[in-house]
């Protein structure tokens, strides 16, 4: 394909970059945070951290729907970055067939079903889990990421 990860690492923000009170002030007086991007969110992945999500007010409808789409949104960026394909427009099932193709061990991929089978009732089928099902959600993609993370790390070895 045409990944290369020299490229990608070079186009990289550097410290310096990130500096703004002291090398763009202009931008920092705009709000932006040194060592942010200017989106405001984590400069290794550009995904809002998982502790963000903790936050949410799980007992409202609507803040219950934004909590699992984000939580897909960022296992489904995730897991395209990992693979290098873009993943936004799969299906949850097509997603699904396309890591067990690169895994193996079926007890990942069975978690992550289970993760974004659940943001999928909440999105389509208007599904509002008890907040123990969502806490969980959130403490089992918590734990996979790493897990994942491990894996792809032993499979480019």
């Amino acid at each position: 394909g045409l990944y290369d990860p020299a490229f990608v690492t070079a186009l990289q923000p550097s410290v310096d970059d990130l500096a703004y009170s002291k090398n763009r002030p202009d931008l920092a007086a705009l709000g932006a945070k040194d060592g942010m991007m200017l989106s405001g969110l984590a400069i290794d992945d550009n995904d809002p951290p998982l502790e963000e999500l903790r936050k949410s007010d799980l007992r409202q409808p609507a803040s219950i729907k934004q909590y699992h789409e984000q939580l897909a949104d960022i296992l489904r960026r995730y897991l395209g970055r990992k693979l290098q394909q873009n993943l936004a427009p799969c299906t949850t099932g097509d997603l699904l067939m396309v890591v067990k193709a690169r895994i193996s061990n079926q007890e990942p991929v069975a978690q992550l079903a289970t993760i974004l089978r659940c943001s999928d009732a909440v999105k389509f089928a208007k599904y509002l889990p008890p907040v123990y099902e969502s806490e969980n959600a959130l403490a089992e993609t918590g734990s996979l990421i790493p897990h994942l993370e491990k894996i792809f790390n032993q499979q480019a070895t």
